[in-house]
């Protein structure tokens, strides 16, 4: 969960356990490592006695390390933290409750330390199977859908090219770059043509014949090779022949220790390299592996050099601490044979309550069907109460189903677990096998350090525990078990439930909790989702265009092409692309998540009646429609004065010209050339038409008129909202009663009419209130608008856009011995009787 969700939570549990809260500590930084200003003010705050008890969202949210862990500890031992408080978690302050208390901090540890091992497991086992595991290369792309890589063939085409132009001899690298280039290649970040490095890796890399090379192993993928390997050895040849050529290196330099230890003073790699010894005596010389730091970021004060036996004595020590005996791995596999049975049992007892829950659900379920298919509730109130009982079903069967699985995940740390130390005492007896305590160390600890000819470590959880405690021949047999097996039921049952509950209170918040659409980004910050500076406005103008009814699909990707609006490949944006962004409400503020709608808190990008032409279009869209012979732009515009009839057009000579159909009879009406038409509706538009620079000025009063009203209604309009609030959870309150049989039939009915008028009341002065301070601004602004666009409007050649806005400030077009007339709309006919406002010299600049 977020910090302002736990905040919210712990206030809610504050409140329910009569606490008095000092004040609330923030801080955003990993509890991994010590060193908290935050945390370490908290601890003098409470040794001052400023305050007896914490009370915390989860263990894991004070410390993640064995440091401050045991602060917390030795503050609960030496009386000055009393209590602690979790709305998760169970504690009180006795020998046991602080013992629990250790194994939530040894917990929340070997969860961060476990956390990347397991990611590391996944991705090797990714690789096993022949799946690359990251960001597919060039060629290539990753498919969401079959979680593979998969050719992507306006890129494979000319690779495969460029590798038998190489292969030649004859194109230097710059050469295949440039026609790379060509080809619409490009280097994603400069936009330039791919630089040599690129393209020496892409040369040297074995992924284009099928082969994967990961982490210095090569794997066989089952991805779809791009060129063959005699190709890619002509090549290596190549590349070889023109002097850069990495060289593998040789078996005897293939150090065990290099790459896993580094020097503690300055934190460069440690190094190996081979020296010899000559005794003099018997004349013999021997050959020694020195350890010793790279010093390439400067002077270092790590003395002299290690020879391997001295460190190899140290990881002995180490692994040999860890090693556990054939009676002990025994004991551990009883215990892990008996608390999965005792699991089953305490799972089947949960299931068996988490069953009677379901039935209770069911009949509310029932009970709320019979009152509505009564009318004692409306389909409103129904359909809320309804979707609530619904998710707690899911929820509870969701629980019900882990609880009856019968292999249960955590089950494959705690065998791993045994297997591991089991290892340790077989690698620890053996001779010669630095490579094995390397690679064992791999797996038990991170961050080896050398000082001064000894080795540094943090051993993984639990390992440590058995290290600290010499081996299993001395560790209390039942404590490792008990923390391995209760922390990975732990991380199992808990993991799914908050993962849902934090979506669950983001979409309440109003926050939408996936990847944002087109238009928007994820803002890490304030974890919102907020308006994209460099996309928000082509998005925002085609949705606008699309409403209008003159782009389909197909032209509407061609429009936002001209406008430089591309998808990540440099390409117009695809049909299917489109059509998601044009029936998406969330760009009018409503979130349509798994089904059902949640109301948006981030800033709309067009009106809900915006998006309703956008689906009536698309509506209209669907249908098949015959297609024009000719495109005569003023079609449908006017009808004829004499009969009624309506106005077509027809070509004569190179020359539109316009006449009544005359289908309701004889008409005495003649043709009309399309160019007389066009000056008359240009000498009307002028008429409408205002300066710039009156235009600037009344938007400024308006603006100002805005936020006066703004100011005064936001106060009444909060306490309003405040009020139907309280109302609302009144009435879920009534409606729980009535399920639980508390309350009867009349007297929820007649209650609940009470709330519901009044709710109704609270809502239409919300909606007054909202009315007469931004309902009078929005037209009167788009109104000035327009007039300042008329006098583009009258000078265009854009017919299209002529026709548009005469529909817009007109109606009843008539069509009279070569004369057109129409009446205008309000408030367009108060200039229009004036003669224009760039004729009064009111209105002049």
């Amino acid at each position: 969960m977020s910090i302002d969700n736990q905040i919210s939570e712990l206030k809610e549990f504050a409140e329910r356990e009569n606490l008095e809260i000092v004040d609330f500590l923030t801080e955003a930084q990993s509890a991994k490592v010590t060193g908290r200003p935050i945390f370490n003010s908290l601890v003098k705050r409470i040794e001052k006695g400023e305050a007896q008890g914490i009370v915390s969202w989860n263990p894991d949210r004070i410390a993640r390390n064995s440091v401050d862990g045991g602060k917390i500890i030795y503050l609960l031992d030496t009386g000055e933290l009393q209590s602690l408080k979790f709305p998760t978690h169970w504690f009180e302050n006795t020998p046991q409750g602080r013992f629990m208390l250790s194994i939530a901090f040894g917990q929340a540890k070997y969860y961060v330390d476990n956390l990347s091992q397991n990611v590391h497991r996944g991705l090797k086992y990714k690789v096993k199977t022949g799946v690359w595991p990251a960001r597919a290369p060039m060629g290539y792309r990753n498919d969401r859908n079959s979680k593979s890589i998969v050719v992507y063939e306006p890129e494979a085409r000319p690779l495969r090219k460029a590798f038998e132009l190489y292969s030649t001899g004859k194109y230097a690298l710059d050469d295949i770059g440039e026609f790379l280039f060509e080809q619409g290649m490009k280097n994603k970040y400069s936009g330039g043509q791919l630089n040599d490095s690129n393209l020496r890796r892409v040369l040297m890399r074995p992924f284009y014949t099928g082969y994967m090379v990961y982490n210095g192993e090569m794997f066989k993928g089952t991805h779809t090779p791009l060129i063959s390997k005699e190709l890619f050895d002509k090549c290596q040849v190549v590349r070889k022949q023109r002097g850069y050529y990495h060289q593998v290196k040789s078996e005897r330099y293939n150090f065990a220790f290099t790459g896993l230890i580094k020097c503690k003073y300055c934190n460069c790699s440690i190094t190996a390299e081979h020296r010899p010894f000559y005794f003099p005596r018997t004349h013999h010389k021997a050959d020694y592996i020195y350890y010793h730091c790279t010093k390439k970021k400067g002077e270092c004060c790590q003395k002299g050099y290690t020879r391997e036996e001295v460190l190899e004595v140290q990881f002995r020590e180490m692994i040999k601490s860890l090693s556990v005996s054939e009676a002990w791995v025994n004991q551990m596999n009883n215990f892990l044979v008996q608390d999965v049975e005792s699991q089953k049992v305490e799972d089947k007892n949960t299931s068996l309550s988490l069953e009677t829950e379901i039935s209770q659900t069911e009949q509310k379920l029932d009970t709320l069907l019979e009152a509505y298919l009564d009318t004692v509730i409306d389909s409103e109130s129904y359909i809320k109460k309804k979707n609530e009982l619904m998710e707690r079903k899911a929820n509870l069967v969701s629980k019900q189903k882990e609880l009856t699985s019968d292999n249960p995940n955590w089950i494959e740390a705690v065998t791993n677990f045994i297997t591991c130390a089991q290892k340790c005492a077989k690698i620890a007896r053996a001779e010669n096998n630095c490579h094995d305590l390397a690679d064992m160390a791999k797996k038990v600890g991170s961050k080896y350090f050398l000082k001064d000819k000894k080795i540094e470590f943090c051993l993984y959880f639990p390992y440590n525990l058995l290290a600290a405690n010499g081996g299993a021949a001395s560790f209390p047999a039942q404590s490792v078990p008990t923390l391995a097996f209760g922390q990975s039921k732990y991380y199992v049952d808990s993991l799914s439930e908050n993962v849902k509950r934090g979506i669950r209170q983001k979409l309440r918040r109003g926050v939408y909790p996936g990847l944002a659409p087109i238009g928007y980004l994820n803002d890490p910050k304030s974890r919102t989702v907020v308006p994209d500076p460099k996309r928000w406005k082509f998005i925002k103008r085609g949705l606008e265009e699309y409403s209008q009814g003159k782009h389909s699909m197909a032209s509407l990707s061609k429009l936002m092409f001209s406008w430089s609006f591309t998808n990540r490949f440099g390409k117009p944006l695809n049909l299917s692309t489109i059509q998601n962004f044009l029936m998406n409400p969330f760009y009018y503020g409503v979130i349509r998540y798994a089904g059902e709608y949640y109301e948006g808190t981030h800033k709309l990008m067009i009106t809900k009646g915006t998006f309703d032409k956008i689906q009536e279009v698309l509506k209209q869209r669907g249908k098949p429609r015959k297609k024009r012979l000719h495109n005569f732009p003023f079609l449908g515009l006017m009808k004829c004065a004499e009969c009624g009839a309506s106005i077509t057009a027809q070509i004569q000579k190179g020359h539109h010209y316009y006449n009544c159909t005359k289908k309701k009879g004889h008409c005495s009406q003649k043709y009309l050339r399309e160019e007389t038409l066009v000056e008359q509706l240009r000498e009307s538009v002028r008429k409408v038409a205002i300066s710039d620079l009156w235009a600037k000025k009344i938007l400024e009063s308006l603006n100002k008129d805005e936020e006066a009203d703004r100011e005064k209604a936001m106060e009444v309009l909060t306490n309003l909202k405040s009020e139907i609030a309280e109302l609302d959870k009144k009435i879920d309150k009534l409606l729980e009663a009535y399920l639980e049989n508390i309350v009867s039939v009349e007297e929820y009915q007649r209650k609940k009419q009470n709330l519901i008028e009044l709710k109704s009341q609270l809502k239409q002065k919300i909606s007054e209130i909202e009315e007469s301070q931004s309902f009078w601004l929005e037209p009167a602004k788009e109104f000035i608008l327009s007039c300042q666009e008329a006098k583009i409007i009258a000078e265009t050649q854009n017919f299209g856009e002529l026709f548009v806005f005469l529909k817009k400030v007109g109606a009843n077009f008539l069509l009279s011995d070569k004369k057109v007339r129409f009446s205008w709309q309000e408030p367009y006919n108060f200039l229009a009787a004036e003669a224009g406002a760039t004729k009064n010299s009111t209105w002049s600049e």
